[in-house]
């Protein structure tokens, strides 16, 4: 069982369409285990047992509040003004800017920075999988770049050099100039 109970906010008169009401719901269906199990020891009458639960410890909820009516109504009167300013003034639909102009215009505020192309020192090898070593020119070539075979790659492991750059840096040094 619900109960709906509506006050009436305000200096009392009727404004037209009711604005000044606010209406709250709350659950009384604990009533019913508190009016069984009442006794006169904790409140003077049941009116104050209810009053409490209602005031106090029920379950209530704000179907409308005044503020919240009045907050509805002004911000629907911000929408309408602003469609129809908007309805008025159209948006004007510029054409699409293009990157490349976009990307040459210099902002006044910013400095322009100097650009360094990357320079390749040395043209990078491309060998193909089963040429010959480089090295000892017998067996097919298929460590580090295609350059060297597991033969010499260890010979490389055996004298201390593990890193591959460095294997590479030293094969490229010795046996190709």
């Amino acid at each position: 069982m619900a109960c709906t109970l509506a006050t009436k906010v305000g200096d009392g008169r009727n404004e037209g369409l009711g604005n000044d009401i606010s209406i709250i719901d709350i659950d009384l269906e604990p009533l019913k285990d508190l009016y069984a199990s009442f006794d006169n020891k904790a409140h003077d009458s049941f009116k104050t047992l209810v009053m409490d639960y209602v005031l106090n410890s029920g379950e209530r909820a704000w179907v409308r509040h005044v503020r919240h009516a009045e907050r509805y109504e002004k911000l629907n009167l911000k929408l309408q003004s602003l469609l129809e300013q908007s309805n008025q003034e159209p948006p004007i639909n510029e054409p699409p800017r293009s990157p490349l102009i976009e990307a040459i215009e210099q902002k006044p505020y910013k400095k322009t920075r100097k650009s360094h192309a990357y320079k390749a020192t040395e043209p990078e090898l491309k060998r193909v999988a089963g040429e010959l070593c480089v090295r000892c020119r017998k067996n097919k070539a298929g460590y580090i770049d295609n350059l060297i075979c597991s033969g010499c790659l260890q010979k490389y492991y055996k004298d201390g050099v593990f890193h591959t750059g460095s294997i590479k840096k030293i094969v490229q040094e010795t046996c190709l100039e």
